[in-house]
């Protein structure tokens, strides 16, 4: 019989509560915007249109660099935290040249 790690699904169920609460602020976000005539939302004019698909990529590239980045930053402190006793550091490692390469 073949048990999963403790680890592997605290991870999974931090990643799922992240997806749901983004879920639920772009539900609560949509709510409240509901009927309303924003200027941001309904550009008049082409170039107001222009706008708004920068303002569009803008934001879509902004969570696609930014929140794996962050879960990223918090996944390495949480795996690497001071009371975590399954993992060892090793200050006199050897050189890696893989490693600065992703650097």
């Amino acid at each position: 019989m073949v048990r999963k790690s403790k680890k592997k699904t605290s991870v999974s169920l931090v990643l799922a509560y992240i997806c749901l609460g983004l879920i639920n602020l772009t539900l609560v976000i949509a709510y409240f915007i509901r009927g309303k005539n924003l200027a941001i939302i309904n550009p008049k004019g082409a170039i107001a249109e222009q706008q708004f698909d920068l303002i569009i990529i803008s934001a879509l590239i902004l969570f696609a660099i930014a929140i794996p980045t962050v879960a990223i930053l918090y996944l390495t402190a949480w795996k690497y935290r001071e009371t975590n006793s399954k993992v060892t550091h090793e200050p006199n490692a050897q050189y890696c040249k893989h490693l600065d390469l992703k650097m």
